[in-house]
């Protein structure tokens, strides 16, 4: 499985990880629902 967040910098070589992560916190800035936390 890849892993995001080793190509989020362009130091690292690649940053197409980052549109992954900064369309999570897109999502959360426009749903704006506060997160519940869940005992697993």
């Amino acid at each position: 499985m890849p892993h995001p967040e080793r190509c989020a910098e362009s130091v690292l070589g690649n940053e197409d990880g980052k549109l992954i992560f900064l369309s999570m916190l897109e999502s959360l800035k426009k749903n704006k629902k506060p997160l519940k936390m869940v005992e697993a």
